[in-house]
């Protein structure tokens, strides 16, 4: 992600994530690294990043404040997903 982006992950983004095995580190290190994003629906983004070889779908939608992006859940991706991101970043 672009430096000075603020990621905010509240509770309820908390419980999700947690609910899919995942730690909020783990997806805060995935959006830090290398990444590729791609549009979902309505205003939210896919992004595909990696954690210590790891790697991890977070759902974000930007805020109307400049700069910031709220986590909606992170889970592991479908092997699509996988091989789409070892396509686009891994070159």
């Amino acid at each position: 992600m672009r430096k000075g982006w603020k990621i905010i992950i509240d509770k309820k983004a908390r419980l999700k994530i947690e609910k899919h095995g995942l730690t909020v580190h783990q997806v805060k290190r995935a959006l830090m690294g290398k990444v590729y994003i791609y549009k979902t629906y309505g205003r939210r983004y896919a992004v595909l990043g990696e954690d210590f070889g790891k790697i991890i779908k977070v759902i974000i939608e930007p805020l109307k404040q400049l700069k910031k992006l709220r986590v909606i859940t992170a889970y592991e991706p479908s092997q699509k997903d996988k091989k789409l991101y070892k396509r686009k970043v891994k070159k």
